[in-house]
Formats: structure tokens, C-alpha cells, sequence
């Protein structure tokens, strides 16, 4: 049975009494690793041909799971390639305090739980990170340039 996960204390914890799961996640300021998971549909016809309902269920609870993972400081980034073929995939960029702890992360997801996703797990390291782009270009850098006195 999986539990159902919310927010105490800065870290993911089981509904069971509201403490954190040994290992499970690992909030921002916590040392942790940084970990990557790929996904990829078991039929990627449902990107096709659309979802079965037990498809819509897991993908819904897999969106809501990777929220509260955000919201506790455990997940960076999540997405999706756009394709709708078999080379499609999703990543999740997210920190565990070790491997064991991202691979139990990884396989709590709903998605893979109910076996609609199947999972690969990365060490990953973040080497650059940027606010999202708005949809206004940046306006041009402004350069300071020092007016010499030839005086």
C-alpha cells in the first residue's frame, strides 16, 4: 500500500503520524545527492490514442506526487518531451541522501508504482540552473563604459 505523502517540517513524510520517511527525499539545505529519473510510458500508444482510465488515474497522482515532492524541496525540475512516439520521455531532477533513498523515491512514484511508467535512475549533478524564461525577451546587457578625460 502506498502512502500518501505531505508536507511536515520542510520534508516529504508518510501519512502515518506525519514524520519523515527515513531517507525518503531530502529537503533543500539537507546534504543530499543530486538524482535524475527517466520515464517512459509502458504503452506509449496512450500518448496516441489517449489514456485508459487506470492511465489517467496514475499520471494524475504521478502530477500530484511530483507537486508536493516540489512544494517540500525535494524535486528541481520535472517534464516531458513533447513527441508522442516511443522515443518520448519524461526526467525528474530531484536530491536524496543517497542512492537507496532516490531509488525508493523513484519507485513511490504513482506512475511507476502502477506500472504505466517504467523508471530509470541517474546520478546527476546540476551544473547551471536558470530562473524560468519569461515570455518577454531579456532586454540587452547594458555595458558600462568608462569615459576617459583627456584633459
Amino acid at each position: 500500500m502506498r502512502e500518501r505523502l505531505s508536507r511536515r517540517g520542510g520534508a516529504l513524510a508518510g501519512a502515518r503520524g506525519g514524520r519523515p520517511e527515513a531517507g525518503f527525499g531530502a529537503p533543500m539545505g539537507c546534504m543530499a545527492a543530486e538524482f535524475l529519473y527517466r520515464i517512459t510510458p509502458t504503452r506509449p500508444d496512450m500518448l496516441e490514442t489517449g489514456p485508459t482510465l487506470e492511465e489517467m488515474l496514475a499520471t494524475q497522482a504521478h502530477f500530484a506526487f511530483l507537486e508536493a515532492a516540489r512544494d517540500a524541496g525535494v524535486v528541481f525540475a520535472a517534464g516531458r518531451t513533447l513527441t508522442k512516439d516511443e522515443s518520448t520521455f519524461g526526467i525528474v531532477i530531484f536530491r536524496a541522501v543517497d542512492e537507496a533513498a532516490a531509488r525508493q523515491f523513484m519507485n513511490a512514484d504513482p506512475a511507476v508504482e502502477a506500472g504505466v511508467m517504467k523508471a530509470e535512475l541517474f546520478p546527476f549533478r546540476v551544473a547551471l540552473w536558470a530562473a524560468r524564461p519569461s515570455d518577454e525577451p531579456a532586454p540587452p546587457p547594458r555595458v558600462e563604459v568608462p569615459i576617459l578625460d583627456e584633459g
